[in-house]
């Protein structure tokens, strides 16, 4: 059985932005190494700041001090933050910073795909394929890939073609399945070059024997 693409974090100790990025974003000398406009972020995510709470996560994220990372995150999850949510999602996913715990990582990724995430979407679509941390169930498995790949999501456009394929949750459709793989492809990377593999077993049987598995990140 096929494995769909799982997005996991971009960077250490589950940052989804980068320092550079962050201070584009906020503007903040901290990431400049400015300890003065650190200390102004911290005071304003203490004082319920969610998206200092966040940033603050991504920093220390960026710094590799987990517990850190994990307390801020968890602070701007808990005040409704998406971004954060999954995030805290990943974490219990994969065990880092807190306990391994799918059942959590589902909580958490429901909140986020919920307001629209669409990494949480595709996360829960994931956790919907495998059965880890709810039945198992192709169907909401699909349902939540083709509401990430709808936001143009690389992962859960390959993942949506991976489930037409296979008649997984939806009807096997193999022009749907090239449809959305296509999708994917278009984007490149890794998760586009597998998806084009995909599209050559079907359009080009030749060149390979069966279309690509995908792999957890």
């Amino acid at each position: 059985m096929k494995k769909p693409v799982i997005l996991a974090a971009t960077l250490l100790a589950l940052v989804t932005v980068g320092p550079a990025y962050a201070a584009k974003q906020l503007d903040i000398a901290a990431y400049k190494g400015d300890p003065s406009d650190l200390a102004k972020l911290e005071t304003s995510a203490i004082h319920g700041d969610i998206q200092a709470q966040f940033w603050l996560g991504a920093y220390y994220g960026s710094e590799g001090d987990r517990a850190k990372t994990i307390h801020w995150y968890r602070k701007a999850a808990l005040q409704g933050e998406a971004r954060a949510e999954n995030i805290m999602g990943l974490a219990y996913y994969k065990g880092r910073g807190v306990p391994r715990n799918y059942f959590k990582a589902v909580r958490w990724y429901r909140k986020a795909a919920q307001q629209g995430d669409a990494l949480a979407e595709n996360n829960l679509g994931k956790a919907y394929y495998f059965g880890q941390g709810v039945p198992q169930d192709y169907a909401k498995a699909a349902y939540w890939f083709h509401k990430a790949a709808q936001q143009g999501l690389v992962n859960a456009e390959a993942n949506l073609g991976d489930a037409y394929a296979n008649g997984l949750g939806v009807p096997k459709n193999i022009p749907e399945a090239i449809y959305w793989w296509k999708k994917a492809a278009a984007q490149g990377g890794r998760v586009g070059k597998l998806a084009q593999q995909n599209i050559n077993s079907y359009e080009h049987p030749g060149l390979t024997e069966n279309s690509q598995a995908y792999q957890r990140d």
